[in-house]
C-alpha cells in the first residue's frame, strides 16, 4: 500500500467514526475497510472488557460472525491475550504451532497460517487488539506491520 492509499484508508476510517457514535456499527465497517485495504482474509478487533478482565471479539471480517461477542479470553491467554498483556506486536507464521496459541472452535480460524496482532493503545493504556490473518504461511512484511500500527492509532 502506498502513502496515498494509506491516507485514503485513514480518511475512510475517520469518516466511519465521525458518521456514527455506535461502536456496534462502526467496528464491523472498520474491519471491512482494513481487510480490503490490507488484502487480508481476516481482520478482527478484540476490545478489553475491564469489569470482566477479558478481551472480547467485537468485530471480524473473515471469521465466523457467530463468534462475535462469544469469543472471550483473559489477558495473557492465547496469542491475542499475550499481545494484550505484553503490549507487543506478535507477527508469526503457522500460529497453531506456537505454544501460546489457543484454538476457538467456533471461529473458523484454523485454516489461516499468518497471524499479526497489534495492541490498540490510548496513551499508555491498552484498550484492545487488532488481529489480521492470511491463508499463506508467512510473517507479514515490516511495511504491513508499520501500516497496521499507523492504522491502529485511529481505532
Amino acid at each position: 500500500m502506498l502513502h496515498g492509499q494509506l491516507l485514503d484508508v485513514l480518511r475512510n476510517i475517520s469518516e466511519v467514526i465521525a458518521g456514527n457514535d455506535d461502536y456496534r456499527v462502526v467496528m464491523p465497517r472498520i474491519v471491512d475497510i482494513l481487510a480490503e485495504s490490507l488484502e487480508v482474509e481476516v481482520c478482527s478487533i478484540y476490545v478489553y472488557d475491564s469489569p470482566h478482565d477479558e478481551l472480547v471479539l467485537h468485530a471480524t471480517y473473515g471469521l465466523n460472525s457467530g463468534a462475535v461477542g462469544e469469543v472471550r479470553m483473559r489477558s495473557g491467554e492465547g496469542l491475542t491475550g499475550t499481545s494484550f498483556e505484553d503490549r507487543e506486536v506478535i507477527n508469526i507464521s503457522n500460529p497453531e504451532n506456537d505454544p501460546r496459541f489457543k484454538f476457538f472452535d467456533n471461529t473458523g480460524e484454523e485454516r489461516y497460517k499468518s497471524f499479526l496482532s497489534m495492541p490498540l493503545m490510548i496513551g499508555r493504556k491498552c484498550v484492545g487488539i487488532l488481529v489480521i490473518q492470511r491463508l499463506k504461511a508467512e510473517c507479514f512484511p515490516e511495511a504491513v506491520v508499520n501500516m497496521v500500527r499507523a492504522l491502529g492509532t485511529q481505532l
